[in-house]
């Protein structure tokens, strides 16, 4: 079949050729369009007849989300160029040159719908969506452990004494969010230390309020007059050891 079709199409060139030389007559009219209908039913044929293989290659072939129907229709484009190309004289099989072509064809498919989605980004595409699921636990988890440092430092339930909590507040600065958080350096000409000093208070003073996280041991009953009263005094003693030290 392949030798009929590859004649048809020599007759049709060698017919194309006399026609621009010597003109167009009735008779090559003729001649011409019986052997370009001989032409179109031997390629019918031997596309029909090789369908399968596209569609074998097609179900053996993972492109992402490339739909299986466009895939299919390149790799019929491809087995008609490989009809229209394929030389029986050099003693291959035809599949083995169509599947080669077929494979180039599913390859280009990729890589033009690849493309396409990266130049033309649609709102929301539900494969490529990245989940914020963590990074919103992630925040959660934050502002709780904020809350409870808060809550730690304020009620001093990790037993910091005055110098440690005046570096952790000064260090971090929740409370006056109009001013940003001292450095060591600055925080030990408050107190009069050295910066590295500055670092080994806070670095226990943060060890100290790891401890009650991990315990768990927020207090969650009413506080008496008394601790109301020692809390009281504590900070005023807090506030004026500050001022003293500014």
């Amino acid at each position: 079949m392949f030798q009929r079709f590859n004649f048809a199409k020599r007759k049709l060139s060698s017919l194309q050729k006399l026609i621009k030389r010597d003109g167009l007559t009735r008779e090559r009219a003729e001649l011409f369009l019986e052997w370009h209908r001989r032409f179109e039913h031997f390629r019918e044929y031997l596309v029909r007849t090789n369908l399968a293989l596209v569609l074998a290659m097609a179900k053996r072939t993972r492109l992402g989300d490339v739909d299986f129907a466009e895939v299919v229709s390149e790799g019929n484009m491809a087995l008609i160029r490989a009809v229209d190309k394929f030389n029986v004289d050099r003693g291959f099989k035809f599949s083995t040159y169509a599947c080669r072509a077929i494979l180039k064809a599913f390859s280009r498919t990729s890589l033009k719908a690849s493309k396409h989605r990266t130049r033309f980004p649609v709102e929301f595409e539900p494969d490529m969506e990245k989940s914020d699921w963590s990074d919103r636990k992630r925040d959660a988890v934050e502002e709780d452990c904020i809350d409870e440092l808060k809550a730690i430092v304020s009620r001093n339930l990790a037993d910091l004494s005055d110098v440690e909590e005046t570096v952790i507040r000064r260090r971090f600065n929740w409370e006056q969010k109009d001013e940003s958080p001292l450095t060591l350096e600055e925080v030990g000409q408050i107190i009069g230390v050295t910066k590295e000093r500055v670092r080994q208070i806070q670095n226990k003073a943060l060890a100290k309020i790891r401890g009650v996280l991990e315990d768990g041991v927020l207090r969650v009953k009413p506080r008496t007059q008394a601790e109301i009263a020692a809390e009281a005094e504590a900070q005023a003693q807090a506030t004026a050891t500050r001022e003293s030290a500014d």
